[in-house]
């Protein structure tokens, strides 16, 4: 790959990048909105919670991600 092609690249991973961080900002708003106090952080956890209820057996985050 030549050096303007790994820098067309870069240029447009960074775009993705922001679009994405943009997404992101933006879902974690909303779930603030419709009361998930903190965010997409307490979605997070809302939803390992449901699943390790409905699967007693796994307890390790890990399993879950």
């Amino acid at each position: 790959m030549t050096k303007a092609e790994l820098i067309k690249k870069v240029a447009l991973l960074e775009s993705v990048n922001d679009q994405m961080y943009a997404e992101l900002c933006d879902i974690d708003r909303l779930m603030r909105l419709v009361g998930f106090e903190g965010g997409l952080e307490t979605v997070k956890q809302t939803a390992q919670e449901l699943y390790l209820s409905e699967h007693p057996g796994e307890s390790r985050e890990e399993d879950v991600l």
